[in-house]
Formats: structure tokens, C-alpha cells, sequence
């Protein structure tokens, strides 16, 4: 897992801070610790039915994912009439997070459930 991050595109600092801190017992722990509840959240998940106008931004890794996975993933949209979903091209799941190009649509995808929340409008893109 470790072998597969590339943190070139961080600057200098933040590039030394992230190696540090993957580095380190912790995180080990706290990344086996979420894949082990992770079973447990799917099952929670899978039992919602309904999230009414709640906003649900889906984002979709687009390398690596199953296409059973994007199935339930279009599928998931239909819980709200407040979704939108966008497949990040190129980006596997670890990339949606670590890597500067991907990460960044991922935040907007955050920022535009918050302000969907916060303004009481419909979820933008």
C-alpha cells in the first residue's frame, strides 16, 4: 500500500510531513482499523433507503473500479433527489485523496455538499 503513493506532486514540506506520517505505527493502525470496520459501514450503507433531499455527491474512482461498483454507485444516486455523480477519470481511490490534481475535485465535491447544506439549495457540481 505504502509502495503505491506518489507524493511528488505535494510541495517540498507538506511531501516530507505525508511520508512522516504514513511512516508511523498509527496511521498502519488507523488504515487497518478503517478496512476492518469497513464491512460493517458497507452493511449500514446498504440499508439506507431513502435519503429524501439530503445532497449525495458520488464520486467514482476511474481506474480500479469494478463495474459491479459503478452500477451500485449510479444506483446510490437514485436515494436522493439531491445527487449528482461524477467518474474522476484516471483517478484510482488513494488518488482521489493524495494525489493534488484528483484531490482538489474531491473537495469541491465536499464543498458543494456544504454549501447545498448551508444554503438550503439544490447540490451543484
Amino acid at each position: 500500500m505504502l509502495g503505491q503513493l506518489d507524493l511528488a506532486t505535494l510541495p517540498p514540506h507538506s511531501r516530507h510531513e505525508a511520508r512522516t506520517g504514513v511512516a508511523q505505527a498509527s496511521w498502519v493502525r488507523s488504515t487497518v482499523d478503517e478496512y476492518m470496520r469497513g464491512g460493517a459501514s458497507a452493511q449500514q450503507a446498504a440499508s439506507l433507503l431513502n435519503f429524501a433531499d439530503k445532497p449525495l455527491f458520488v464520486l467514482t474512482a476511474g481506474e480500479g473500479s469494478q463495474d459491479s461498483s459503478m452500477t451500485t454507485q449510479k444506483e446510490m444516486l437514485s436515494l436522493s433527489t439531491n445527487s449528482a455523480h461524477q467518474v474522476v477519470a484516471g483517478a484510482s481511490h488513494t488518488d482521489m485523496v493524495l494525489e493534488e490534481k484528483y484531490a482538489a475535485g474531491t473537495a469541491q465535491a465536499i464543498l458543494a455538499v456544504v454549501d447545498s447544506v448551508r444554503n438550503d439549495r439544490p447540490l451543484s457540481q
